[in-house]
């Protein structure tokens, strides 16, 4: 279930800063473009229409086989959703 980053207790570091990375383009039917932020370990997702979503505390190596995904409309699922995820609060890059 999609839960705010800041229920529970949750709260930035002081050692968290962004760093968002380029987006990237998906070959998908149902995600548009994506981008890993390696200062506060987040898959940042746009869906096709428009939706920005967030999937918080995600390692490196799971964004890089995400993101080289023959499918990354189903991996999603398989990959991220195991993650705390939100409605996105970013620049989605329109």
């Amino acid at each position: 279930m999609a839960r705010h980053p800041f229920e529970g207790g949750d709260e930035l570091t002081p050692e968290a800063h962004p760093q968002p990375g380029p987006w990237i383009p998906l070959s998908s039917s149902r995600v548009d473009r994506a981008r890993y932020d390696s200062g506060l370990t987040q898959v940042q997702v746009v869906f096709k229409d428009g939706t920005p979503w967030v999937y918080d505390g995600v390692p490196e190596d799971v964004w890089l086989a995400f993101r080289s995904s023959s499918s990354p409309g189903k991996d999603i699922n398989n990959m991220l959703d195991g993650y705390p995820y939100w409605h996105g609060a970013f620049d989605s890059g329109d």
